[in-house]
């Protein structure tokens, strides 16, 4: 089972837990929010049983294996880079970073890590509803 964190609370966000509680392989275990009364509110939505508003602290989680990044574009890669240094997994809405180079730094990490940095953008095959 992989234990993971969302960062964001937007609808995205619900079709991503939703989507992931099928998969029979993934359990929210926390939600990221920069306040408190929020993240508690969206955690008890999906029965996580943590909320961090530091993201220090959701890095240094060692039960947590990954994370949804679904904040604003600009938070990305700096989000992105502080979970990779320890040790997460991480699945980031797009765009992943603002630049070519942001990117190419923050994915130089993940493969020193030896770590999945990767963009949530919908396949280009999906059978879309006509």
């Amino acid at each position: 089972m992989i234990k993971y964190a969302t960062i964001g609370r937007g609808k995205i966000v619900d079709c991503f837990i939703e989507g992931a509680k099928l998969s029979g392989e993934l359990q929210l275990e926390a939600v990221y929010s920069r306040n408190k009364n929020d993240g508690k509110a969206f955690a008890k939505k999906y029965n996580a049983k943590k909320v961090y508003t530091s993201l220090e602290d959701l890095a240094a989680d060692k039960e947590i294996d990954a994370v949804y990044i679904a904040s604003p574009n600009l938070f990305h890669a700096e989000q992105s880079r502080a979970l990779l240094e320890a040790g997460k997994h991480i699945l980031c809405e797009k765009p992943i970073a603002c630049s070519a180079e942001e990117y190419k730094a923050v994915k130089t990490l993940a493969d020193s890590k030896g770590l999945i940095y990767m963009e949530a953008i919908i396949p280009i095959y999906t059978n879309f509803r006509r």
